[in-house]
């Protein structure tokens, strides 16, 4: 698919929608095919025979992953599905689990309707990792532009959920593939214009990116503060009271043009 006739998110969910735009710019993807509501048990069974066992089956709902809500923890991923009745009832559970309660709790929280969340699945090829794990283009908990990369060997799925812990840092392992993880994330980051987080899987020495979604909550340690406008206060021409022609200076530079310009690189999403 060329980066000129990608689906958009309405059409095929967040998921899928980034799994398109990766793949046709660059980015070594495993090889995947969207089921939606309308795809026959025939074209489920042709796409089984087309991709290698195992597979998995991943949500793709038309809200999801996006720049103000996540979903995360909402849907279910099913790995290492090695038949076309594993994958058929994989896809069910997964469009299913639009329908639960904590769904429309979520959706309300957010602010979204949820008889407007669409579920498509991804079926997708499975990798057996030597590495794999997760990468913040920014450090989430201090706003660093550090990347932040953890890992385990083989499958990442007990590290996303939070009950496996990462391997060191020094690792020789993640030490072997640490520039290449940190290179792809800086480009996933630079292509999307926004903070990352991004899963990515490696086997055999190659770098599969398995899925980005915007980073949607970056913390700030008390110590090191947010720059405001506040912090005028601290010393320079206005440590006292602003004139009007200063403060008409300030407000132009903080309101209008550099808000202007974090708009144009999509670090801002205000009015």
């Amino acid at each position: 698919m060329s980066p000129d006739n990608l689906p958009s998110r309405a059409q095929v969910g967040g998921k899928a929608a980034v799994l398109y735009e990766l793949q046709a710019s660059g980015f070594r993807v495993p090889p995947f095919a969207l089921v939606t509501a309308q795809t026959a048990d025939h074209e489920l069974a042709e796409i089984v025979d087309r991709l290698e066992l195992p597979l998995a089956a991943r949500s793709s709902a038309t809200a999801e992953d996006g720049s103000d809500s996540s979903f995360a923890g909402q849907f279910e991923s099913y790995l290492n599905l090695q038949s076309l009745d594993e994958v058929v009832q994989a896809v069910q559970r997964c469009r299913d689990s639009i329908h639960t309660a904590s769904l429309a709790a979520y959706c309300r929280q957010h602010g979204i309707d949820p008889a407007a969340v669409r579920m498509n699945v991804i079926v997708q090829q499975m990798i057996s990792p030597d590495l794999a794990g997760v990468a913040f283009t920014v450090d989430p908990t201090t706003g660093s532009d550090s990347v932040v990369v953890e890992a385990v060997a083989g499958l990442a799925d007990g590290l996303l959920a939070g009950n496996r812990s990462p391997i060191p840092a020094d690792d020789p392992l993640l030490q072997k593939h640490l520039p290449t993880i940190v290179a792809a994330a800086k480009r996933i980051q630079r292509h999307f214009g926004a903070p990352q987080d991004v899963e990515f899987a490696i086997a055999a020495d190659v770098l599969y990116i398995l899925q980005s979604r915007p980073i949607t909550r970056i913390g700030f340690p008390p110590e090191i503060g947010e720059w405001t406008n506040a912090d005028f206060r601290d010393g320079g021409v206005s440590s006292s009271v602003c004139t009007p022609l200063m403060w008409s200076l300030y407000d132009f530079i903080w309101d209008h043009s550099l808000k202007s310009c974090l708009r144009e690189v999509r670090l801002f999403a205000g009015d």
